[in-house]
């Protein structure tokens, strides 16, 4: 990971390039030299939204200077309550390196709180919980919304105590001063949660989507948003389905129901994606993004994606004009028609249908 971003030739948020003192920093923190042959696993949970970075630093660093709104140091982002496992910790003691089910990299250790196996193992196979529904859920320390404890994204789950008015009591894993975590009562509205998971069916997952319709975009999670990719992690984990975090990973991941060989006609590529996706279970990628097929109207399919920005042709091949977007959007497939890069439609590589 380290080698990864450091060969990149990066810029800091002044626009300087990031010299070899920032990377021989990076190695000290990192103190691989310190792993033993065999690792004492630890158990814990993101206590508060969990930035996972390349390398232990909050810093931004840029391919391009100034694009701040792309940290090439940012991994992913987790919600509170998300498991994690804890294999190493930075020689300053301020970072830990560990894994959630889809990604690896490091953590403030003041976002993760220690827990037993059997704590963690208890935590997540609660057999009465509810998932949230809403885009983002405010979770509350009594049931009068007096007390802010942070907020879950949607298709994270809750272990469910019981109701309260309008709010549902939850447990919720909270960072103690010692750094463990401890697991207290909170409350969360009934009108963001679901008990248990919703049925799966193509009228949910479309329900699901258009709820996302306008957040922001946020590149592996900046900011606790959203990319292309874990927008459709967060709908589809309201039916207890687990997509990977990469969209590429996405579309091998479920029924490939069609793979373009790149010689067919814009016309040709229409006609297939109304042949053979069903309109919001069904995915289409492209080098670099993955959408969600909603279903097609007068022969032209419809897509729900969170993009940051589109391209289109001004006057020559060369200068584009960048359409900034910063968020989720409905779109036909025509988007970048005219481009470098070419349209969303030409672009197509694969058809997955996310079957249970």
């Amino acid at each position: 990971m380290h080698a990864l971003v450091s060969g990149m030739k990066l810029f800091d948020g002044d626009g300087n390039r990031v010299g070899n003192d920032f990377w021989d920093e990076m190695t000290a923190l990192e103190a691989v030299g310190r792993v033993p042959n065999s690792i004492a696993v630890r158990f814990a949970f993101a206590t508060s939204f969990a930035h996972q970075r390349i390398v232990p630093s909050l810093q931004n660093l840029n391919k391009v200077a100034t694009d701040t709104e792309f940290d090439e140091l940012q991994n992913s982002g987790y919600d509170i309550g998300t498991p994690l496992v804890i294999y190493h910790e930075s020689a300053d003691g301020n970072w830990v390196f560990g894994a959630t089910s889809l990604t690896t990299g490091w953590f403030m250790k003041s976002a993760v709180g220690f827990c037993s196996q059997s704590e963690w193992k208890a935590y997540q196979q609660s057999e009465s919980f509810v998932v949230v529904t809403s885009s983002k859920a405010d979770l509350w320390g009594d049931a009068s919304a007096h007390t802010y404890l942070g907020y879950q994204r949607m298709g994270c789950r809750l272990p469910m105590l019981g109701d309260s008015g309008f709010y549902y009591k939850v447990r919720l894993p909270r960072r103690d001063s010692s750094g463990d975590a401890v697991v207290i009562d909170a409350f969360v509205a009934k009108s963001d949660v679901h008990e248990g998971y919703l049925p799966y069916t193509p009228r949910n997952a479309i329900t699901q989507a258009f709820r996302m319709l306008g957040e922001k975009y946020g590149w592996a999670d900046m900011q606790g948003d959203w990319d292309c990719s874990s927008l459709l992690i967060s709908i589809f984990r309201c039916f207890g389905i687990e997509l990977p975090r990469n969209g590429a990973n996405q579309a091998k991941s479920g029924n490939v129901v069609h793979t373009f060989s790149g010689g067919e006609t814009a016309s040709e590529r229409r006609q297939i994606i109304s042949e053979k996706a069903t309109g919001g279970i069904t995915l289409l990628n492209m080098k670099g993004h993955i959408v969600l097929y909603l279903g097609t109207v007068d022969k032209n399919p419809y897509v729900l994606h969170d993009a940051w920005a589109y391209r289109n042709a001004n006057g020559d091949a060369i200068h584009q004009n960048v359409n900034v977007i910063g968020g989720t959007i409905v779109s036909g497939l025509d988007l970048g028609t005219g481009s470098e890069k070419g349209s969303l439609l030409t672009r197509l590589l694969k058809v997955t249908l996310i079957s249970r």
